[in-house]
């Protein structure tokens, strides 16, 4: 077994390491390995015997700058390598460090599980064992940028980035993978099968759905907050002729407007101010051949709304900064939670923008239209729960599911999985009853659930309640229903529902 040996000077000067090898040197030991830094030194050596090992602690107490020597465990850099790579094991997501070169360095546990299926490709060139990148992918990758795809599994987006020295000088990449796990299964991706239902109409939805996945001409998705509508969106890319190639997914509400040509058709170096120096590509271009799915498309300024209708009806693009077009073959899928036709009489969105992305419409039915639905949604989550984390097998009495049944969700099946996540975090055990429902759904402190009201007039006026307050909090109704994440139409319709005049909140 080697011996680690860390010496401590009182003074960084140069060549003070040097007179240390040389005691070394002069009894024949052999330096295995040395690390310097300021005012610390490290080496490794062989075992001695106790004798002269003693013989050359002395020799080195002798030097005059020593301030302290002893035996440690590790070296400083296995110090700092068990720390990385321990903490990279702990991250639930693949992460690869390749060389310069792009063979592996490094495969944090993750990714050795779930990429490589435990074995070790440590020296291996990194796109001999994935598809999706190649050696073109680091042409011209300059110091200082990443590269950002989405993987041929569709549910991963991959950043590359560069790990570069104190002086600038290339090191390696460090490879991430951003794995979405409420959506998708990291080996299947998302399909028909996927999307639960016993409703009669729903499975009308899902059969047209399956037709529309034959053709490439855009389809619009239209349904509440929560119904889905990315669900079908990828059901419907990966049954399609295209599922071999990229996904992805743009909400066109998170994206400022300023921002959202220069991320939808790229850049040319320079072309923006704070933008990457070397250009970046569009996620049109990223996706070229594949499947772009743009959600809340209602909410795209009617300037953007122009510069994507040309994009439709030419099937080009061009980055910012350059006359270059750029030929693209993409299957557009759209999706709105809003009343488009109404926008387009406000004069909000562009009428031939809507009859450009409408060749085909599916309208996904609410949760409150569908509730027989609501006992084979919940039994599944709770199945995939278990599944891919390990949960415990949770179920519900028959009295929960009418609590379910009595409710009319209107954050649909995304609040009713928000739902079941309380049940199951705050419940005693593995049966969950009507009780622990009603608390997840109104929580304890907002409503009694001892109270003799029916539930649907209880609802009623919780729901009233919680308009009349958020009103009170912002000035217009339109921002109320943005701060509520509902359509701006609906909550006018339950303010007229419930009465709520002027004088209670302005």
């Amino acid at each position: 077994m080697d011996t680690n040996i860390k010496i401590i000077t009182t003074v960084d000067r140069p060549h003070l390491a040097y007179q240390f090898i040389k005691i070394l040197h002069d009894h024949d030991v052999e330096v295995l390995k040395m690390e310097v830094y300021s005012a610390i030194i490290y080496f490794k050596i062989p075992k001695l015997e106790e004798e002269l090992f003693n013989k050359i602690m002395e020799q080195f107490n002798e030097i005059e700058e020593l301030d302290n020597v002893e035996i440690v465990p590790l070296m400083a850099s296995e110090s700092t390598d068990i720390i990385v790579s321990q903490s990279l094991d702990i991250i639930p997501q693949p992460i690869i460090i390749i060389g310069p070169e792009q063979r592996i360095l490094y495969t944090n546990k993750y990714a050795k599980e779930k990429l490589f299926e435990g074995e070790n490709n440590i020296g291996h060139y990194i796109y001999d064992h994935m598809e999706d990148i190649s050696p073109e992918l680091f042409k011209d990758f300059e110091t200082g940028s990443s590269i950002n795809f989405t993987s041929r599994l569709n549910e991963m987006t991959t950043t590359i980035q560069q790990i570069l020295s104190e002086d600038d000088q290339l090191v390696g990449y460090l490879i991430s993978m951003s794995i979405n796990y409420m959506i998708l299964d990291i080996h299947r991706p998302i399909s028909f099968e996927d999307l639960i239902t016993e409703n009669e109409e729903m499975k009308n939805v899902v059969d047209l759905a399956k037709l529309y996945s034959q053709t490439d001409l855009p389809l619009l998705l239209r349904g509440g907050e929560g119904t889905g509508k990315e669900r079908f969106a990828r059901a419907i890319h990966n049954e399609s002729k295209r599922s071999d190639k990229p996904f992805m997914s743009i909400n066109c509400s998170d994206t400022p407007s300023q921002l959202f040509e220069s991320e939808l058709f790229g850049y040319e170096p320079n072309a923006i101010e704070g933008g990457n120096k070397n250009g970046q590509k569009g996620i049109l271009e990223l996706a070229n051949g594949g499947t772009v799915f743009m959600n809340k498309i209602n909410d795209l300024s009617i300037l953007s709304q122009i510069k994507l209708l040309e994009v439709l009806n030419t099937g080009y693009i061009k980055r910012l900064g350059s006359d270059e077009s750029i030929k693209i073959n993409i299957r557009f899928i759209f999706s709105t939670n809003m009343d488009i036709e109404n926008l387009i009489t406000k004069k909000k969105f562009r009428i031939d923008l809507y009859f450009k992305i409408s060749n085909l419409l599916l309208n996904i039915p609410l949760l409150k239209d569908r509730k027989d639905d609501i006992r084979p949604l919940v039994e599944n989550y709770l199945n995939e729960k278990r599944s891919s984390f390990d949960t415990e097998n949770y179920t519900l009495t028959d009295t929960a599911y009418e609590a379910l049944s009595e409710y009319d969700w209107p954050g649909n099946i995304r609040e009713l999985f928000n739902v079941i996540d309380r049940a199951v975090a705050t419940s005693q055990d593995l049966t969950i009853n009507r009780e622990l429902i009603l608390l997840s759904i109104y929580g304890a402190e907002e409503w009694d659930i001892s109270t003799n009201h029916s539930l649907k007039e209880s609802v009623e006026t919780f729901e009233r309640e919680i308009i009349v307050e958020e009103l009170k909090k912002n000035p217009s109704i339109r921002k109320t229903a943005k701060k509520l994440d509902v359509p701006h139409t609906l909550l006018l319709r339950r303010i007229e529902k419930y009465g709520i005049t002027d004088e209670e909140w302005r």
